[in-house]
């Protein structure tokens, strides 16, 4: 499933029976700030998920993807996976599309 984000940044899916046991979540056109990028369906659809940004040691990477001390930590909910990415402007996503 391709799915773009509106201007909230949410993209919603619907999924077809049967389900998947997992699910890959990717960005093409962003940093990606969260692990894991696969999620187990059965967490998702019972709980739901955030995914989490282990600090990397790339200050670069750092400086995008750790939230601010004051931002409101998100909350589970089944069936919606919360997935962090930092958007990227022309010239970082050239020099990012080259690291890979």
């Amino acid at each position: 499933m391709t799915g773009y984000t509106g201007p909230d940044g949410i993209a919603v899916f619907s999924v077809k029976q049967p389900v998947p046991p997992l699910m890959d979540v990717m960005d093409l056109a962003a940093y990606p700030c969260s692990f894991p990028e696969a999620f187990q369906m059965e967490a998702i659809l019972e709980n739901g998920v955030v995914a989490s940004w282990p600090l990397s040691g790339i200050q670069k990477a750092e400086r995008w993807c750790t939230p601010d001390s004051g931002a409101a930590e998100p909350q589970k909910r089944p069936g919606e996976v919360v997935f962090f990415v930092h958007p990227l402007n022309l010239w970082q996503n050239f020099w990012y599309t080259l690291l890979k």
